[in-house]
Formats: structure tokens, C-alpha cells, sequence
């Protein structure tokens, strides 16, 4: 599945902690090593991020 499939609307119903939101985001992003390659600019990619999400994680 490409970055480009993935709903946002799924990735915002997930609850992650700082394990598993490290594994998905390295399975995600080894794949997109050279956007370029698949065709993608950085004007059709938009990475959202609410920092809520992130206001539990521990730092590693």
C-alpha cells in the first residue's frame, strides 16, 4: 500500500503508543526513501500531525 492510499481518517482513530508508533512510521516512510522514484511531490503529500497525539509518548 502506498503513502498515497492510507486514509487519514483511519490514522486519526488510532490510540499509539511511543513502540508501535515508532514501528509504523519506520514500515511506512523505509518505502518512501525517494519520493521521487514513485512519482510523488512534496506538494501531493501531506503529513498531518495533531500534537495531542503525541503529548504521552516518552522520549527515547
Amino acid at each position: 500500500m502506498l503513502l498515497r492510499d492510507l486514509e487519514l481518517s483511519e490514522l486519526e482513530q488510532l490510540r499509539l503508543d511511543g513502540n508501535k508508533l515508532s514501528r509504523i512510521a519506520v514500515g511506512t516512510f523505509e518505502r518512501l526513501s525517494n519520493l521521487e522514484d514513485i512519482g510523488l511531490s512534496d506538494n501531493e503529500i501531506q503529513i498531518l500531525v495533531d500534537k495531542s497525539a503525541f503529548s504521552d509518548l516518552v522520549k527515547l
